[in-house]
């Protein structure tokens, strides 16, 4: 057994600004679990993250709840060609707010820069 077969990928710059971004570190846990889990963007159910984790499920729904109130998760209901409805996530908005995060500790840092120079 290797101990790195299947490696999950973990975005630097989450990873680094996750803080400021008012993330816990449980949150982003799940935040990671549910990118792992997933198929096709499908949000893993409640069960599926709690076995994967050491918290039960009425704690990951409340996660996903403080996730979706500070607009970093939206989830989608849709429903496929079989007439079954699926929940789909949407982190586009954690990225919005990491890349504005990013831009702000640029300009920061441009500032510190000129009054340096």
């Amino acid at each position: 057994m290797e101990l790195f077969e299947k490696p999950v990928i973990i975005p630097h710059q989450l990873f680094k600004y996750y803080p400021l971004l008012n993330i816990t570190e449980t949150e982003l846990i799940v935040i990671l679990k549910i990118i792992e889990l997933s198929d096709d963007q499908q949000l893993p159910s409640f069960e599926m993250l709690a076995e994967e984790m050491s918290i039960n499920q009425n704690e990951i729904m409340l996660i996903i709840q403080n996730l979706i109130s500070k607009e970093l998760l939206k989830i989608t209901v849709v429903k496929d060609n079989h007439a079954q409805f699926n929940e789909i996530f949407d982190f586009s908005s954690l990225e919005e707010q990491l890349d504005q995060l990013l831009k702000k500790q640029a300009k920061v840092v441009d500032q510190h820069n000129n009054q340096l120079n």
